[in-house]
């Protein structure tokens, strides 16, 4: 379906801008802000440009680049502040390959089960799984002869049942540290 790299979102230091794909609208909002805090971050902390894109395969991948000028540019610090963020960040970028996957790549969520489940806690597997099951029912219910306006319309149903699970979710990690802590 896709042949080249698609760009999730840049962030660049030198124009101070930040740029979220369009294509990219229906994830939830809380997602487009961690996009946002984490490219920014990165771009003043290290300098140059981030580019967050999706391989052929679906493989979320970093890009830096710096221009040719910029003495204050280090690869190294680059490279471990990348792994630093696929570190801390690995439930997120999961889950953003996963919904590339899915919803972009139309692939099957049985795939997925067993190739997520040992890297995941149970409940971002859960969340993975209500992600993709309504990604089935949409790629099975929806003929590729529909008109886009309908399609747009299936897309945005999609995406607001993937808000609540998302924010059930996050209810249940919520609840899981207070209990591990004993805050309220």
């Amino acid at each position: 379906m896709y042949e080249d790299k698609i760009v999730l979102c840049v962030s660049n230091a030198y124009e101070k801008k930040y740029y979220m794909n369009d294509a990219f609208a229906s994830l939830p909002d809380d997602i487009k802000d961690r996009l946002k805090i984490l490219c920014v971050l990165f771009t003043e902390e290290v300098g140059g440009i981030l580019k967050l894109e999706y391989s052929e395969d679906g493989t979320l991948m970093f890009a830096s680049q710096a221009d040719e000028g910029d003495l204050l540019y280090d690869d190294i610090a680059c490279g471990l502040k990348i792994k630093q963020i696929q570190r801390k960040e690995e439930e997120l970028l999961t889950s953003l390959e996963l919904f590339y996957k899915v919803f972009f790549l139309g692939e099957k969520y049985e795939w997925f089960h067993h190739s997520y489940t040992r890297f995941v806690p149970a409940a971002q597997t859960w969340y993975a799984h209500c992600l993709a099951e309504r990604a089935n029912k949409r790629c099975a219910g929806m003929p590729k002869s529909m008109n886009k306006a309908n399609r747009r319309f299936a897309m945005t149903i999609i995406a607001f049942a993937t808000q609540i699970c998302l924010k059930v979710w996050m209810i249940y990690k919520k609840l899981i540290y207070n209990l591990e802590y004993g805050c309220k």
